[in-house]
């Protein structure tokens, strides 16, 4: 409209493969606030909008370690809402440094020492763990997508087959709400032993405890992570941003923010977390 659209001789091919349904240039496509993908590598992606750089945005994914230049990272997310990155995703570490480790980098059994670099292992990656344990590499997880209800979306994630051996059943949720928060719930069945569960969140901001939980603050902006459930859990701050063996890059700046929780043999456990975004520092610090 308005336009002129200079001419050339493959002009005419445009009629072949011009599709009619297709939105004018000038109108935003309609694109999905919740998609899932299945296959070899399922993930689920939830936003609150499209083309609005202050929007809330979750990604999760599932699948299994066991892949090429796979990690040990099956039910992680990162995590986006103003503008900022909460929870992060450190991407791939340098190979050069890995063989420089004399790790065994193409190795992806159970004992490899490939799982030891700290973006590749579980211990760099926002996931559920039991005891310290890696995940399993023979599992994989499957992700299923939440009815859409009342505008809240969502999905499931079965972890129970990267966990054989240390827990009977566990499964991640998240869902989205018509307000933009966020909530993140694991539920797991023990076995015949007591279990410790850690809930890891890796993070640039700094932060602070609060009666129910945590607030993130970063960038002027401020995120608030309450646990609805349960009543009784701890809360540790680590800093990893420096290397732990020479095989590690360093991290500026990064934290790994830990929720711990102790559930008896035989026993279901639970934990949710609200994640709800403020506004500037002054206003939401406590």
């Amino acid at each position: 409209e308005g336009r002129e659209i200079p001419l050339s001789r493959h002009i005419a091919l445009g009629a072949i493969w011009w599709d009619p349904e297709l939105p004018p240039m000038h109108m935003t496509p309609t694109l999905p606030l919740h998609w899932t993908a299945t296959g070899a590598l399922p993930v689920a992606v939830l936003r609150s909008a499209w083309g609005d750089p202050n929007a809330t945005y979750l990604a999760i994914k599932g699948g299994t370690p066991n892949q090429s230049h796979g990690h040990m990272d099956v039910g992680s997310f990162v995590f986006e809402a103003g503008g900022v990155r909460w929870a992060l995703d450190l991407g791939t570490e340098s190979y050069d440094k890995m063989r420089a480790a004399k790790l065994d980098l193409w190795n992806y059994s159970q004992t490899s020492s490939r799982w030891s670099t700290f973006r590749v292992g579980p211990e760099g990656h926002n996931l559920p763990r039991f005891d310290g344990a890696l995940q399993d590499i023979t599992g994989k997880a499957e992700i299923s997508p939440l009815p859409d209800m009342d505008g809240i979306i969502g999905d499931t994630l079965d972890l129970t087959p990267l966990y054989r051996g240390q827990v009977k059943r566990v499964q991640r949720t998240v869902r989205m709400r018509p307000d933009h928060s966020v909530s993140l719930t694991d539920e797991w069945t023990t076995g015949d032993r007591p279990v410790r569960y850690s809930w890891q969140w890796l993070t640039t901001a700094t932060v602070t405890r609060t009666e129910d939980g945590v607030l993130l603050q970063q960038a002027g902006r401020s995120l608030n992570l309450r646990v609805t459930s349960p009543a009784v859990f701890t809360v540790e701050t680590e800093d990893v941003s420096q290397p732990r063996g020479i095989q590690d890059s360093p991290n500026s700046n990064l934290r790994r923010l830990v929720i711990r929780l102790e559930t008896a043999a035989r026993s279901h456990g639970k934990i949710e977390v609200e994640c709800t975004l403020g506004g500037s520092r002054q206003g939401r610090s406590k």
